[in-house]
Parts: C-alpha cells; structure tokens; sequence
C-alpha cells in the first residue's frame, strides 16, 4: 500500500485525505462485520425452520446473507486500492449498489418478518441500519478522497446531493409497480433536494428511511389501486 499522503491538503481534523480514507475504511469494515454475522445467523434460522417458514423469506434472507458477505469482503480490501483511483472507483460503486441492495433487502425482510417472527424482523433491521451506516461511512470516505475541500467547506456554501443517497432512492423506486416509479422518484428526489445544504449524513438518513420502507411503500400502493378497482401493475 502506498503511504505517501494523496493531494488535497489536511482534513479539518488535521489529517491528511489519505490517513482519513485508510480510518474510514477500517470504520467501513467494523460496520459491516457484524451486520454479516447476523445476516448469515437469520438466514440460518429461516432456514431450519423450513417447514414453518415462508419460502419466500428464506430465499431473501440467503440472498441478504451473501450480498452482505461480499460487501464485507470488498471493504476489507478497500484499502489495499487507495491511491489508485480507477480501482477505488470500481469498488466504491460495487460497494454503494450493493448496500443500497442490501438495505432495502434487509428492510423488505424485516417487514415480512414482523408478524411471524419478531426476533428475526428486529434482526433484518439491524442489518439495513448498518448498511446505512456502512453507505455515510462510505461516503465520506469518497469525499475524502475526491473532495476533501468540500468536507471543510461552510455547509451554506454546499448544494449539492449525495450521489450514494440519490443511487439508493433509484433502488428503493425499483421495487415500486412501474406505473408509480417515475412519481416516487420526482416526489422523493424533491425532498432530497431540500436537504442539499444540509450535511450529507442527513441525505444519506433520509435515503435509507425511504429505502427501509419501500416495500411497506409498494403494499399501500397496490392496496390503493386494489381499492379503486384498478391492476396492480
């Protein structure tokens, strides 16, 4: 690993961009460490209670599982790339697509749980509360990087969204009946755009609290279109 300083001056904590992206990759790999524990110990679960379970769950929470096994694989690796931005790049946005995957994963599962399995559904939301978690870490480290003046400016002088925030309202619009996305995407978009001058942890919050309950988000939806007699897609 290179440890010469990369360009951009001290952070306003005195370190420079490169000792603070190494510390929020180790913060980046103590987060997703046990959010891949429990993961794996759901899917485990679900899985030996087979004859009870919904098939449905199980497959969720196996895929939960090794989505987050892979992200905790590639943040300990992050690392080793720094200071070679082609590499940094690729991992970062393998990294940002998949935690926005797995926090939504995680928050559909914790809604499908609630009435069977209430251990298992405060589980699932720990899991998408660390992948939030994961994605501000992930995204200071960016700005580290990339634009550590912008980590000093004045908060009135910034405008602009988190890009991380802005891929996991896309997600979260996925899961949406397609006749609905585009207004979510505008709706929730909008909102995000309020918080332009605010510090990015607050977009990064309002992505996942968007992301955790598009499924719930989804269900009042078809249940409204059931209500009016119309298709669900």
């Amino acid at each position: 690993m290179n440890a010469e300083p990369l360009p951009g001056g001290p952070s306003l904590a005195g370190e420079s961009p490169y000792s603070q992206a190494v510390r929020l990759a180790g913060d980046l790999v103590r987060t997703l460490a046990p959010a891949d524990i429990r993961a794996k110990d759901l899917a485990h679960r679900l899985g030996l209670r087979r004859s009870s379970a919904i098939s449905s769950d199980i497959d969720l929470a196996l895929d939960l599982a090794e989505a987050v096994g892979h992200l905790h694989v590639a943040a300990v690796r992050l690392p080793a790339v720094i200071g070679r931005p082609r590499a940094v790049a690729a991992r970062t946005a393998y990294l940002v697509k998949g935690l926005a995957y797995a926090a939504t994963a995680a928050g559909g599962l914790a809604l499908q749980l609630d009435r069977v399995d209430p251990r298992g559904s405060a589980q699932a939301r720990r899991v998408a509360r660390a992948c939030g978690e994961a994605m501000t870490l992930l995204d200071r480290f960016t700005t580290a990087l990339h634009s550590p003046e912008e980590a000093a400016a004045p908060r009135t002088a910034r405008r602009r969204v988190s890009p991380t925030a802005q891929w996991l309202i896309g997600s979260a619009a996925r899961v949406l009946p397609a006749a609905d996305r585009s207004r979510y995407v505008e709706e929730w978009g909008g909102e995000l755009w309020d918080l332009a001058a605010e510090p990015r942890r607050r977009h990064l919050v309002h992505a996942l609290r968007i992301a955790v309950h598009a499924w719930s988000t989804r269900r009042a939806v078809l249940s409204a279109r059931r209500d009016d007699g119309g298709e669900e897609w």
